[in-house]
């Protein structure tokens, strides 16, 4: 049992094909083929709905939420290699059966966080099914509706095409889910797995500490020289590991901020006429799906806000350690790893930009103004 990685995370990362000890080539069909047999025919529904604002704004935020998710799983897929090794490395680091209570703390962290995710996902998906079953039971067939709002080239209303169309939707929307839940979550856990290490680095630097105590009462004189080696070992892994996370999701979090802000600033559009005309199945709907949009982004600036902050506290407990009492050969290595720890550990959207709580405040700056924006120009 690996403590990091709870159900949900592992099936999302079989189903999306990133488990790295077995290939589900069913669940990347099942994503890919929203591609050719639902998007194409949600933007033909689109195109149709260009005389009502209000129905062309709801068509579209689904339309961008799903190129949303196929980008950032395009962009995981590029970066398959590298993800595949971080998780190996967690399933070796995890397993153990000897885990420091720290590292247990972060893993419950981790398995809370997946848990309340899947929860938000599932509540804003059965927010689509009481429109659908309304027109399904209670209005005329050529007034039915779609779970995706799409229109196909043929008579796709009647049964059993109906109920086929829907079945297949139906299980896609799931597969994105399960696709778009694992950018978030998956980051969640690699992030914590680095602050595992950051906590068994400054733990070392305490030992070191000791020992150079010990080492001036003359008790021990070689031992400080072997601990200096297990902690710049440990730094250069944590960079290692930071480095590799920001590889894997610099074009992640670039499509997830950009699209975000876009996709807050549809919604919210949405919400807003909702709450005038009083459509309340509609507007609960878009509540809860500007919630998890607004969720996405808060975890990615998030987390790469708690990674920085935690980056910095390596500086003070180097600072805190006895090395004015060490050799100056033993110095200068502690100086380099001090000059390593000054910069910043940061995960990054596509080198534009620096996830952090800022950027998570420019997001919903933004999204607010070109909402005030789209309001002016409909009025």
């Amino acid at each position: 049992m690996i403590l990091l990685i709870n159900k949900p995370l592992e099936y999302s990362l079989k189903l999306s094909g990133f488990w790295p000890f077995e290939f589900n080539i069913i669940g990347s069909l099942a994503l890919i083929s929203t591609l050719v047999t639902t998007l194409p025919f949600q933007c033909w529904q689109a195109f149709n709905f260009t005389n009502d604002f209000v129905l062309l704004m709801d068509s579209l935020s689904d339309i961008l939420a799903e190129v949303l998710i196929f980008l950032k799983l395009f962009a995981m897929w590029k970066s398959k290699s590298c993800i595949t090794i971080i998780l190996r490395e967690i399933f070796d680091e995890w397993s153990t059966e000897k885990i420091p209570d720290e590292w247990k703390t972060l893993a419950y962290y981790s398995r809370m966080f997946c848990n309340i995710d899947t929860l938000v996902y599932f509540s804003a998906a059965a927010s689509y099914y009481p429109d659908l079953l309304m027109s399904y039971f209670g209005k005329p067939i050529e007034n039915r509706k779609m779970l995706f709002q799409s229109c196909y080239p043929f008579n796709y209303l009647g049964s059993p095409t109906y109920e086929l169309i829907n079945l297949m939707q139906m299980i896609q929307a799931v597969a994105m889910m399960a696709a778009d839940s694992l950018s978030k979550t998956l980051l969640v856990a690699l992030i914590l797995h680095v602050i595992a290490n950051i906590d068994l680095l400054k733990n070392e630097i305490r030992i070191y500490s000791t020992n150079i105590a010990n080492t001036c009462n003359h008790t021990n004189n070689k031992k400080s020289t072997v601990d200096l080696k297990q902690v710049i070992s440990q730094h250069r892994k944590i960079l290692y590991l930071v480095q590799s996370i920001d590889n894997a999701y610099s074009y992640v979090s670039l499509f997830q901020i950009v699209f975000s802000t876009i996709i807050i600033c549809v919604t919210g559009f949405v919400i807003v006429t909702a709450m005038e005309s009083a459509n309340i199945i509609l507007l609960f709907k878009f509540i809860l799906y500007i919630i998890v949009m607004l969720s996405q982004a808060f975890t990615f600036c998030i987390a790469g806000q708690y990674l920085r902050n935690e980056g910095e506290s390596i500086i003070h407990e180097i600072y805190d350690c006895l090395w004015y009492y060490t050799e100056p050969k033993e110095i200068k290595s502690l100086i380099f790893v001090l000059k390593s720890a000054q910069i910043p550990l940061t995960l990054g959207g596509g080198k534009l930009f620096e996830l952090s709580t800022n950027s998570f405040t420019m997001i919903v700056k933004t999204s607010v103004s070109y909402l005030s924006v789209l309001r002016a120009v409909c009025v």
